[in-house]
């Protein structure tokens, strides 16, 4: 089974299945808004874009952690490459959160939410190479391009052409970044 599953309301929660664990959207402080999408299309795109956020979120922070802490003949262009990388993250996280605000629902800000959110793994950087950084980068990337797969697969049932526009585009990134990490790694 692949994408959201509806599962109800909770305790004043929308609940969706996600592969692997059941993620809980809060929409008690949900605004009620009038764009053309029902309550529970609504909270799947925000629970779709949380998760998003809290990836992209980790994300950044280990890219840009590679970015400080790589060491290698290529130095600076890995320092480069992987700072083109973190700043795009760091604009999509804005863009993520602020699709969640148009949907009626405030975005999650803490790292602490993120981290317990998040699919992606922390890296521990004193023992990685560049490589090794590489290859966690493919690895990230490609699983960001599966699950926004799986999101948007679950969102186009609901119409929210939004989220899925914006999730197409973010694949289309990734997929980018994953064919430049390859060949770095060839």
């Amino acid at each position: 089974h692949s994408g959201f599953t509806f599962l109800g309301h909770v305790c004043g929660r929308v609940c969706f299945s996600y592969p692997y664990y059941f993620y809980w959207c809060r929409i008690e402080n949900m605004q009620n808004i009038e764009i053309g999408l029902s309550e529970d299309a609504r909270a799947k795109g925000i629970a779709a874009l949380q998760q998003y956020l809290a990836d992209t979120t980790v994300f950044r922070m280990k890219v840009q952690g590679f970015h400080w802490n790589v060491e290698s003949e290529e130095f600076y262009m890995l320092h480069t490459f992987f700072e083109e990388q973190y700043e795009d993250l760091q604009s999509t996280a804005d863009e993520a959160a602020e699709r969640m605000r148009m949907l009626g629902a405030f975005a999650t800000n803490t790292l602490a939410q993120a981290l317990a959110d998040t699919q992606l793994e922390e890296a521990s950087l004193e023992s990685m190479g560049a490589k090794d950084m590489l290859n966690e980068l493919l690895k990230d990337h490609q699983t960001l391009i599966m699950s926004l797969r799986t999101a948007i697969a679950s969102l186009e049932q609901g119409s929210d052409i939004g989220t899925v526009d914006y999730f197409t585009e973010r694949i289309r990134v990734h997929e980018k970044f994953a064919w430049m990490t390859r060949a770095h790694l060839n």
